[in-house]
Parts: C-alpha cells; sequence; structure tokens
C-alpha cells in the first residue's frame, strides 16, 4: 500500500524506503529537500550523504541544484529572500535555531566540494580506490569503458576455436554457424561479430543463460553427414524409379508439376553443403510414412508408390535432423563459456577494470570478500544515508550493492530509492526494472508517491490519467501500479487555447485503413506529422504562452517536439519537414565519435602527420575537407604541379599542429583553406560543422590536459573511437541554438519538456518475432533469464513471457513519450498486423488481450486486431473524456508540398550558402578503381555508378524525347539518372524476396525527389524494379534473396603494383590488346561491388546498368550485350570484382572452391530486363585460370615476370 507525499517533511527516516514518482512530479525537487533535511536534522555533513544518480550530466546538475538550494535556504533562513517556495516556507517555519541552521548551511557550502553526487559507477571506483586493502582491489588500476579482457579473450576464442574445428567436416559446419552469424554493423564474420551477437548474456552478468544444447555435438554432425551421404547414394540410384513411380500414382498433391519441382529440390538438397541445406520444405513427400499412407490417396485412387529403401531412408533422416538447431545453440553457448571462463580468468591478473568490472568488484567485495564485513560497517558509517536517484534503471548487481551496505533492519542507517517503474527504459543498456519490483516487494518501510504534476497543463494530465485508467493493468505486470496524477499548475490550462477556448491535451489522428506493413503507415505518419505541424503554425486562431514576454502568440517551431523511435526516423522526418520549408534540430545521444565526422578527423590526422604520404592524401582528399568530388579528383592526378602544392599544405598543417596545437591546425583548414564553404555546400552542413568542431574541442582539450605528442593524440582519438559509448560529454551537440522544431527518440526525451508534442510511431512497437535467438524473461522471483534457442517450437510459455515484457517495455517508452508534454500530445496512430504489439495498442488492449494475442501469433493463427476495435476503444475514452482527449479520424491522406507559410512575427533562420568562390587548390589524387583505369575519371573513394553514361548523354537527350511515352526507356539519362535508378535497389526498405508485394511507392518517391526528378516516373520505376527482379539470370531466382544473403556495395582495397589496361585485356580476352591510355594503377586497388548475393550455397557478382541502348526491347538482348561490355570494358570490371571477391570468400569459406562456390557474374540492363525473361541480363563465370592469372599480375611486384611464368 503506497502513501501520496504531501510535503517532503512528511517522509520519515526508515532503514528503507520508497519514493515513487510519476512524470513531472518533482522529483529533483524533492530530492534536494531531503538533502537538506539530513544537513539540518540529522546533522550530517555532506560527505555523509551518498546520492547516486543515473548519468554523469544528471549528477552534474542535482550538484548544482543542491548547492544552489543552499543559498537560497540560507538567504531565506537569513531575512535576506523572501520566498514561494513551498519547501523553504515549511522549512523557515519549522526551523527553531536559524542562526545555528544557517552555520550548518555555510559550512555545507564550504565543504561541498566533498560530497559524494555521482553515478554509481562512480562511487564503486572511489571506493575500490579508497578502500583498496579490504575490497582487494588493485591500488593502481586504470579505468576504461572497454573490455579489454572480453576483446582478448573472444580473439583467444576464435582463433583457437577456428583451429580445432577446420580440418573436420562436423568442425567445418560449426564454422559456419560462427561464419554466418546475424552481422552487426558488419559484413564480414570475425570475433566483433561474435563479441556483438552474444552482447546481452555479457552486458548482463546478473541474468541466467539458460538452452538446451547437445551432449556430442561432433558424434550427432558425423551421424547426420554419414546418413545423408547414404541418402545421396540411395538417390543417384533410385531417382528414375521415384520420379516415375510418383508420376504414375493416386496420391494427393503429387501432379507432374508438384512432383518436377520436388525432384528439382531433392537433386539440391543432396548436392549442396550440408550448412543451410539440411531440409528442404517438401521432405515429408518422399517419407515412407507419408507414401505408404492410404488416406493420402486421392478420393478414387489406388495406387501407391512402391517401397523404395529411399523412402526409409528419408524417414529415419527426418527424425535425425529434427535437433539440428540444438547444434547452433550449443555452439553459440560454448562460445559464450569458453569466452566468459578466458574472461574471468585474464581479469584475475589485470590492473584494468571496466565500468561493469566495477560494479561486479564492489558487489564481490561486499558479499564474499575476505573482509566483507569490515568494509560494509566502514561504509555504511561513512555514509549513513543514501539518496538513489532513478532507481529504475539500475540492475541485481547495483541493488546487491545497495542491499548489503543498508540492510532492511538497520537502526543507524538509511536506503532511500526515488524512482517510477512506469519509466523504465533503457533494458538496452542493462537495466533491469525488476530489480526495483524486488526491491520493493522486500520493502519493510514506506511506499511514498509524488502524484501533483507540476510540468503538464490539466489537459494532458487528466487525458494520460484517463489512458492509463482504462485498464486494470495498463503497464501489463500487476507489479507496476497506476496512481492518477493531480494537477499541480493549474493556471496551465489557460496557456493554451484556440479562439479562445481549452485544448484538449491528447489529441490522436486516426488513419482508418487497416495497413499489412509498417512500411506504408510509416510514409503516412511521417507526412500526416508534417501536414499538422504546418495547420498549426499557419493558424492564428491557435494561441499559446510566451514565458520570454508573458503574453499569447501564435505557436511557433520552437514550440514543438517530435519524439521518433529511432535516430534514422529522425532523419526521415527532418528531411520532409524541410520539403516544406521548416527547419529541424535534432537532439540525439549518439557519440560524435561514432559519427562520419571522426572518420574526417581520422583521416586529416593521418595525412598531416605523415605529410609526404600519396595514399594518406589520397585518403584525405575523399573526405570532404577540399570539397572535391570525383571529375576534380581525376583531372587532379593528372595535374603535375598537384601533389607538389597538396604536400605544401599538409606539410604547412604539420607544422601548425606542432607548433600551435591541434586546434589550431584544423582552424587554419576550415578557415584559411576554406574547408567550411566545401562543407557548408552539404545537405546537413550544420550538423557536419557541428560534429567537427566539437571532435576539434576533444582532441585539444585530451591534448592540454594529458600532454599529447601529435602521435600520441592520434592514437587516443583512434582508441576513443573505439570506446565512445557511456559518455555525456561526447554525446553529439546540438547543431543550431535557433528556436527551431525539435526531433529526438523517446529515450533522448526522457526527463525533458516540450509545450507541444508529436508521436508519429506510437503504433510500432515492438519487433520481437517467435525464433528470435534469445528471449529474455523474469521468473516467478523477478530473476532474469536468457534462453537460448534456435528452433522453430521453441517453448512458446519463455516466447510469450518475453514478447509480454517487451511490450510492456514499450508500454513505458509511450508513457514517456506522451508525459513529455507541456500543453499537447499528438499522437498519429494507424493499425497494421502487429499494432497489438505496440506500446499504445498495450495500453488501450489490455493484459489479458494482448496475452491471447501473442499465443495466436505463437500458434500461426491468422487473428489480426482491426482498426476498428482500435478506433472504438479509443472513442469510448475521448466520449468519456471530451474535455481532454479529442479524436479525429482520417480515411486518406495527402502529402503536403506548399511550403508552410509563418506569421511574418517568426525569426528567419539563417542557411549555410556554398562558397562560390575562385578555388585556390586543386589538390586531387586518382584512388585507383575500374573508372580510374579505363579513364572515366570516376572517383573511387565512391561507388562507380555507371560513369560511362555520360559519354551517351550527348546525343540521347533532344527536344522530342519529351514527347514520348513515358517508359523506362524515356526515362533522363545521364549520371545522376544512373545513381538513382542505383539507389532505389540500395534503399534500407527494399528487399528483392518482399519486391512484387512491398508498396514501392515510398522507395521511388523518396529517390525521385532525393535527386530532383517529377515524381511521375514513380510507376515507370516501380514496373521496372519488380521487372528486375522477376526477371531470368541463369540459376539465380533473385525473387527469394533476402537481406540477409546480401552485401550491397561492398567496398575492396587490395595492395597492387604499377598496372597497365593493355596487359589485363590481354589476359582477360587472351589477345594482345592495344589501349591509347597508359594510365597506372599504384598503391592499392580500390571499388565497391553493387550487389554480392548468396544462394544455394553460391556466391554471385550483380552490376546494375542504366546504360541507354536503344527504344526497343531487342536492343538489349543478350546477344547484343557483348558488344557493349567489350566496348567500355565492362569485362575489365568484372574480372577485377571477381579477383576481389575469390580473396573475400577465401578468407571466410574453409576450403573455398572458385568452381563450387562461386555463381558467376550478371551484369544487369535494367532498361531492357522484364520478369520471366533473360533479356538485358549479361551473365557469365569467368574461367577460373583467367582468374588465378589475373590475382596474380593484379598483387604481384613484378607483373611481366609472374605473366612470364
Amino acid at each position: 500500500m503506497s502513501k501520496k507525499l504531501e510535503s517532503i517533511y512528511d517522509l520519515q527516516w526508515d532503514a528503507r524506503a520508497i519514493i515513487e514518482a510519476n512524470a513531472g512530479t518533482g522529483k529533483t525537487y524533492t530530492i534536494v529537500g531531503l538533502f537538506l533535511r539530513l544537513l539540518l536534522e540529522k546533522e550530517l555533513k555532506v560527505d555523509e550523504i551518498l546520492v547516486v544518480t543515473f548519468t554523469n550530466k544528471a549528477a552534474s546538475e542535482l550538484r548544482e541544484r543542491i548547492l544552489e538550494s543552499l543559498r537560497t535556504a540560507k538567504l531565506v533562513l537569513n531575512g535576506e529572500k523572501e520566498t514561494i517556495d513551498d519547501f523553504l516556507r515549511e522549512l523557515f517555519k519549522r526551523t527553531e535555531d536559524r542562526k545555528d541552521a544557517v552555520k550548518i548551511i555555510n559550512q555545507a557550502i564550504l565543504n561541498f566540494d566533498d560530497s559524494l553526487i555521482s553515478t554509481i559507477h562512480g562511487f564503486c571506483q572511489k571506493v575500490l580506490r579508497e578502500e583498496a586493502l579490504l575490497a582487494g582491489s588493485s591500488f593502481g588500476a586504470e579505468i576504461f569503458r572497454q573490455d579489454s579482457q572480453l576483446d582478448e579473450a573472444t580473439e583467444d576464442f576464435w582463433r583457437e576455436y577456428v583451429a580445432e574445428n577446420s580440418s573436420t567436416e562436423p568442425g567445418q559446419y560449426n564454422l559456419e554457424i560462427l561464419y554466418n552469424l546475424k552481422k552487426v554493423n558488419s559484413d564480414s564474420a570475425h570475433p566483433d561479430t561474435l563479441k556483438k551477437v552474444l552482447n546481452d548474456l555479457f552486458k548482463k552478468p546478473y541474468a541466467e543463460v539458460e538452452g538446451e544444447v547437445m551432449d556430442n555435438v561432433q558424434g550427432y554432425l558425423a551421424d547426420v553427414l554419414s546418413l545423408r551421404d547414404k541418402l545421396k547414394r540411395s538417390w543417384d540410384k533410385h531417382r528414375s524409379q521415384i520420379l516415375k513411380e510418383f508420376l504414375e500414382c493416386d496420391l494427393s498433391h503429387y501432379s507432374e508439376r508438384n512432383v518436377t519441382s520436388r525432384i528439382q529440390k531433392m537433386d539440391d538438397f543432396l548436392n549442396f553443403p550440408l550448412y543451410g541445406n539440411e531440409i528442404i520444405d517438401q521432405l515429408k513427400y518422399f517419407k515412407w510414412s507419408y507414401v505408404s499412407d492410404d488416406s493420402n490417396l486421392t478420393s478414387k485412387g489406388t495406387v501407391k508408390p512402391e517401397y523404395c529403401e529411399f523412402f526409409d531412408l528419408v524417414d529415419e533422416y527426418s527424425d535425425l535432423i529434427s535437433d539440428i538447431e540444438k547444434v547452433k545453440t550449443t555452439v553459440l553457448l560454448e562460445a559464450y563459456n569458453r569466452i566468459n571462463e578466458r574472461r574471468i580468468n585474464l581479469k584475475k591478473d589485470s590492473e584494468t577494470y571496466s565500468y561493469d568490472d566495477l560494479l561486479i568488484k564492489l558487489r564481490d567485495a561486499l558479499t564474499v570478500g575476505t573482509n566483507a564485513d569490515k568494509l560494509v560497517r566502514k561504509l555504511r558509517k561513512r555514509y549513513s544515508v543514501a539518496l538513489v536517484d532513478e532507481f529504475q534503471d539500475t540492475d541485481p548487481i547495483q541493488y546487491k550493492i545497495f542491499d548489503k551496505i543498508y540492510p532492511a533492519n538497520s537502526v543507524d542507517s538509511s536506503l532511500l530509492m526515488i524512482g517510477d517503474p512506469k519509466q523504465a527504459i533503457y533494458t538496452f543498456r542493462g537495466a533491469d526494472v525488476y530489480a526495483y519490483l524486488k526491491a520493493k516487494n522486500e520493502l519493510q518501510g514506506e511506499v511514498y508517491t509524488l502524484q501533483d504534476n507540476y510540468r503538464s497543463s490539466e489537459g494532458v494530465i487528466e487525458g494520460v490519467n484517463a489512458l492509463f485508467g482504462f485498464s486494470d493493468y495498463p503497464f501489463l505486470d500487476e507489479q507496476i501500479e497506476y496512481n492518477p496524477s493531480g494537477v499541480g499548475m493549474e493556471h496551465l490550462s489557460q496557456q493554451f487555447l484556440q479562439n479562445g477556448k481549452q485544448v484538449p491535451g491528447i489529441h490522436f489522428t486516426v488513419y482508418e485503413p487497416f495497413q499489412t506493413g509498417k512500411d506504408d503507415l510509416r510514409y503516412y505518419s511521417v507526412h500526416q506529422t508534417v501536414r499538422e505541424i504546418g495547420e498549426m503554425l499557419e493558424d492564428s486562431t491557435l494561441q499559446i504562452f510566451d514565458e520570454e514576454s508573458e503574453v499569447m502568440r501564435r505557436v511557433k517551431p520552437g514550440d514543438i517536439a517530435i519524439l521518433v523511435a529511432k535516430n534514422r526516423d529522425a532523419e526521415k522526418v527532418k528531411h520532409e519537414l524541410k520539403k516544406v520549408g521548416l527547419s529541424a534540430v535534432t537532439y540525439s545521444r549518439e557519440k560524435v565519435l561514432e559519427s562520419f565526422e571522426a572518420i574526417r578527423i581520422k583521416l586529416l590526422m593521418e595525412s598531416v602527420l605523415d605529410p609526404e604520404s600519396s595514399s594518406k592524401a589520397g585518403n584525405l582528399l575523399v573526405s570532404g575537407f577540399f570539397g572535391f568530388d570525383g571529375d576534380h579528383l581525376y583531372k587532379a592526378g593528372d595535374d603535375e604541379s598537384f601533389l607538389t602544392q597538396l604536400f605544401e599544405i599538409l606539410n604547412q598543417l604539420n607544422e601548425i599542429w606542432y607548433s600551435h596545437g591541434f586546434y589550431a591546425m584544423i582552424r587554419h583548414l576550415l578557415f584559411k583553406k576554406e574547408s567550411l564553404h566545401h562543407f557548408s555546400a552539404q545537405p546537413d552542413s550544420e550538423r557536419v560543422l557541428t560534429n567537427l568542431f566539437h571532435l576539434a574541442d576533444i582532441c585539444a582539450k585530451a591534448e592540454q590536459e594529458h600532454a599529447l605528442s601529435m602521435g600520441e593524440l592520434y592514437h587516443w582519438f583512434l582508441d576513443e573511437m573505439k570506446q565512445a559509448e557511456d559518455d555525456d560529454e561526447k554525446t553529439q551537440l546540438l547543431e543550431s541554438d535557433q528556436k527551431l522544431i525539435k526531433i529526438l527518440t523517446v529515450h533522448t526525451s526522457k526527463g525533458l519538456e516540450f509545450p507541444i508534442v508529436f508521436c508519429p510511431f506510437l503504433w510500432e512497437g515492438t519487433r520481437k518475432e517467435k525464433g528470435d535467438e534469445f528471449n529474455e524473461y523474469h521468473d516467478e522471483n523477478n530473476r532474469l533469464k536468457i534462453n537460448v534457442d534456435f528452433r522453430k517450437d521453441a517453448n512458446t510459455e519463455i516466447v510469450q513471457k518475453s514478447i509480454l515484457e517487451s511490450v510492456s517495455e514499450e508500454v513505458r517508452k509511450t508513457y514517456v513519450a506522451i508525459t513529455r508534454a507541456k500543453y499537447q500530445c499528438r499522437i498519429i496512430w494507424g493499425s497494421h498486423t502487429e499494432s497489438h504489439l505496440s506500446g499504445m495498442g498495450g495500453i488501450m488492449l489490455g493484459k489479458k488481450f494482448i496475452e491471447e494475442q501473442i499465443d495466436n501469433k505463437l500458434g500461426e493463427k491468422d487473428k489480426q486486431v482491426s482498426t476498428t476495435k482500435f478506433i472504438d476503444i479509443i472513442s469510448e475514452v475521448q466520449a468519456q473524456h471530451a474535455d481532454f482527449i479529442s479524436i479525429k479520424k482520417i480515411s486518406e491522406y495527402y502529402q503536403r508540398e506548399e511550403p508552410v507559410k509563418l506569421s511574418d512575427e517568426f525569426e528567419a533562420v539563417p542557411d549555410f550558402q556554398p562558397y562560390s568562390g575562385p578555388v585556390k587548390i586543386q589538390p586531387g589524387r586518382r584512388l585507383d578503381s575500374f573508372s580510374s583505369l579505363t579513364s572515366h575519371g570516376g572517383d573511387a573513394s565512391q561507388p562507380d555508378y555507371d560513369q560511362t553514361l555520360e559519354s551517351y548523354v550527348s546525343f540521347l537527350q533532344d527536344s522530342s524525347e519529351q514527347q514520348r511515352k513515358q517508359s523506362i526507356f524515356t526515362f533522363p539519362k545521364g549520371a545522376t539518372a544512373g545513381t538513382a535508378i542505383h539507389k532505389l535497389f540500395e534503399h534500407e526498405d527494399f528487399e528483392f524476396a518482399a519486391a512484387n508485394q512491398t508498396n514501392l511507392i515510398p522507395i521511388t518517391e523518396e529517390v525521385l525527389d532525393q535527386y530532383n526528378f517529377d515524381k511521375k516516373w514513380s510507376g515507370v520505376l516501380q514496373k521496372m524494379m519488380r521487372d528486375v527482379t522477376g526477371s531470368t539470370i541463369g540459376d539465380l531466382d533473385l525473387s527469394q534473396v533476402k537481406r540477409v544473403d546480401e552485401i550491397r556495395e561492398m567496398e575492396f582495397h587490395f595492395p597492387s603494383s604499377d598496372l597497365q589496361l593493355d596487359e589485363i585485356l590481354e589476359i582477360i580476352r587472351n589477345s594482345p590488346h592495344s589501349h591509347k591510355n597508359k594510365s597506372r594503377l599504384q598503391n592499392y586497388l580500390t571499388g565497391f561491388i553493387d550487389l554480392t548475393v548468396r544462394q544455394n550455397g553460391k556466391y554471385y557478382i550483380l552490376d546494375y546498368k542504366s546504360n541507354y541502348l536503344g527504344d526497343q526491347i531487342e536492343d538489349y538482348a543478350p546477344e547484343k550485350l557483348r558488344r557493349e561490355i567489350e566496348s567500355v570494358n565492362y569485362d575489365v570490371q568484372y574480372h577485377i570484382y571477381t579477383v576481389a571477391l575469390k580473396k573475400y570468400l577465401t578468407t571466410r569459406i574453409p576450403n573455398f572452391d572458385y568452381d563450387r562456390d562461386f555463381g558467376g557474374v550478371a551484369y544487369l540492363f535494367v532498361r531492357g530486363m522484364r520478369a520471366d525473361s533473360n533479356n538485358g541480363v549479361w551473365s557469365v563465370k569467368p574461367e577460373k585460370e583467367v582468374i588465378d592469372r589475373l590475382e596474380i599480375y593484379l598483387t604481384s611486384e613484378t607483373n611481366q615476370e609472374e605473366m612470364q611464368r
């Protein structure tokens, strides 16, 4: 039972207590008041009170608030200042000896630097350092964010495991599991990938990891491979007879078409390696138990296939292979256990701690250490009272630390836990709200609540109360209660009016048509948000209170915040706002050291440190500092004076860095060499420049504080790039201090408030699906368990719990989002197949209904929640609370295109203007690629999007073209059009396997808009994309290719010597060839492969070509493409690409075999491609001998000598 905390003085100093604070109820204000009470009532010194909060930034702000409160309290008690603050007025009234109180406060201010207001990590670090003997910690231990022992242990395991498993077939299957792990920001398998996949297990050491493993994986795999070999031999012997029997039998579903397809699938199944090909979906039709079953005959049929040993073997194989998914579980858990064991051993003798080590080290010192009792008593005596803020974001290890220092029955200490389980949204960071709930369940003292909201208007407060009071358990967990908030600031209801009347605090815009996918709904939500913002800014009847002038005025862009789920959503919204003339600023917790600008700084450092290096100078040129595009780079490469000028600049920068420091050097480059102007021409120039200056500040500060030399600063910067997480100072800064629309994620918004909040994506919710590799859930004791299970029939109860907990967190995120609003929260709602798994869906439908829907989902029952049900519920809540909630239903929507007309009273936002003055230097160095080799002048740092197209443009663009019928043939030509076509296939929302079921309109319109083409071409491009998807490309079926089987724009670099085109043509065409261009490739051969695809155990290279060859489909017939291929030396390109891919696959696939594993090359001339046709497709598999010779030539230092051998 909870008790409302009406006054800070109502709290009793028991051994333990909890303050549960609703959003906006003054949690920080309460902590500050309690700190003052402890000083004055218990006469504690500032260094005897432990205050712990979640982040360094929060700790810093809390320190400032407490210190300011001390100064204000001193003035009030001295009678020097009047106050309307309720707590200070009561403090004045309750304090009898004010002179003595002022003396205590003066002493507290004087000694405030001794106070301990920090994060939990800061507290642990202080204890381990100051009490090293009692804690058994190292005196000189260094603290790093990165867990270096984990890195080393993972690399050790990887190396050992590859060595252990490379020599046997079962072992190679185990390696394939590691090589094919889900990639996280990586195109290749390596130890980092494994570490990221297992990240949750390492990041949550308090969790119990479970999973069903095999005792003898190697033996099981040997049995599978042996039986598979028997199957193949039997199939080879009986295939013809089985085909005949199947065609002549009377079994249902054995039509000639079905039989032919199954026979082909069985051929493929038995001829490809085991991994990824363990079973086929129609295996049951070959089982004796199936073909001999009379119930499978047609109604009048009698003929069944004769017995064949193959059928029995299929039955046996089917039973055996049913456990194959346990192999992956076993391999991953073995990896986890071995890495963890190695990691623990490495830490025993280590002089470095990671942040997580600090917590574990102190917990162990307090619980199982030799001097545990002494350390506990010493800490309890030193810090007799602890105020732990944001306790809902703690975890079991942290709770154990406080639990040990401050026992529940203590008479000489107090632990006060302050938080709100309704706002626990940081599971991804390792927080565990169930640790809070465990503490609450174990509590013997009081649970106080803060319920009066001082942030929001009555409309928002009562609207939130109505939504979260609709069902019994709105947070889908009986342990998390919702106590309605009270109105703390009644006057706010008169500060946001329309036509002089109060505006509802919660507004729903509901899109009525049900959507089967999220893409269309996301597209609608963004455009509807932009539309409503435009209408709001243009509405003169809508008035808001201006706190600066203290008068009512129209809504301004700076009053509005848009909360999104992910940063990529923020960029989409920002882009659409810009189209209608509205600027926005993005709040982000992403680290500036993880930005692309950090890579730019790295390249700059490398080049300035080695100013005579051609390769490093070439890398710098593509970083943007000199504003060079591909054409400039190509021309500069032929300029005799170019290198001299560039090296002079780099040597000058080197001298400035050495003499005056890093900041002076980069300022000189930005302002004196006009890099600032070059960057200002980029679309997101403010963000780029903000990040560059932020990084320059960080480097300059480190250089000065640590007295770093140039080389030392470079290596320090590399280390910081690797350890960019968990440092508030390195969070990206705002790119503008203008009062613009703010866009931020829900996580970033926590603790903030905004006058008007838009929530476009609350319908989206969790992405957790059946079959997720790791299912996290809590047992009846609130203990976290992580279940590793790759079986398709995974434990349904566990999966259900895991999904329910995920939805519960989405509900909490929704609560955080809605309660950021001061005057109004506008929610864009739509229904799709999984809207019930969203936060708002959970709130409206309730726990019981959500559990039923999860059961339906896991049971694969097709029971979707209709839009009508959601609308009915929203309407029911709205009808009961019409003053606080409004709803608008929309059956169709339009995309706003006209600019928003802002009031004259709004200040114009200045734009960066690109530099238009003379180019003083022309630095440029051609990075070696296919384009540079064949003299097309492309930028080797960028994908080569049909650079040869420019040679076609002059005679293709004529005045009559506009009169022709719209088709892919009349779609604009040139490099820009070619780039646009490439971007369609590279779009993050495009997948070949789903192309025929996906709405391609958002993709095509986004790309057309991005490259300034008329949206009338959208239909043409959609048809082209589907034609390409459905085309015939040898034995490759693009329509079945999923994203996990693609690598888009794979970049390659490998060392090469001086190369000549003539010599390469001689190798690949086997004939002497003369070419007027004697251009050479030096240092590194580089390039981008448009698309690498894996299918049926083979890897293919695909390259999109948008070349215009004529207006007739026949102009793109395969036999006519040969001339085009050779005329522009595309055969040079695909041979180089094949060498690059072969080198890559050789390092990734054990015993790589070119003939077996490489499928070939396909050049897709997209203008001429049609579904179910090979038109427009040039496909070839280069001879292995040619590729081997070319590889020797490309990488040898003595090309000609190797060729002659």
